[in-house]
């Protein structure tokens, strides 16, 4: 699947912590950026794996889970213009911190490790952002989960 370069870059420049990047460093990011395609029902990510890319979605819907004492706890969704995976490349543990499942057909753009470290070797305050926009997403995912945890201890 071909996705033009101007999509590539309106969907980065639409992203909080990109909106800081040079026009012209979005235009690289995007050049670089591969294409990839996931059926519903399909993995993408797994909870703890080691994390080597991050994912910008084109079109579809991802489930986001985590692994409950009870079995999978659903945090929620993302769609079309949502990242994740970024966690796992911000951090010295390389873990996956959910388990990313395709709700429908999903065509993601994704940007390795190495482009990505190579990206806030020039752009450290693009580090930062992401790292402040990923500490308030895995604050919102946490609340999820202990709303998810007080709804079972009440059914049981």
């Amino acid at each position: 699947m071909n996705i033009p370069s101007e999509q590539r870059v309106s969907l980065l420049r639409a992203l909080p912590s990109f909106d800081i990047l040079p026009l012209e460093e979005l235009d690289r990011i995007a050049t670089v950026m591969a294409v990839e395609t996931f059926a519903a029902g399909q993995k993408i990510v797994c909870e703890r794996e080691l994390g080597d890319r991050m994912y910008l979605i084109v079109s579809g819907t991802v489930s986001v889970a985590v692994e409950g004492a009870a079995g999978a706890v659903d945090l929620g969704e993302l769609t079309d213009g949502e990242i994740f995976g970024e966690i796992a490349l911000l951090t010295e543990m390389r873990r996956r911190r959910a388990t990313i499942t395709a709700k429908t057909p999903t065509v993601a753009l994704t940007l390795t490790r190495p482009d990505f470290e190579g990206l806030v070797d020039v752009y450290p305050d693009f580090h930062e952002e992401l790292t402040v926009a990923s500490d308030e997403l895995m604050n919102k995912r946490l609340k999820a989960l202990m709303a998810a945890k007080v709804l079972l201890d009440r059914q049981a």
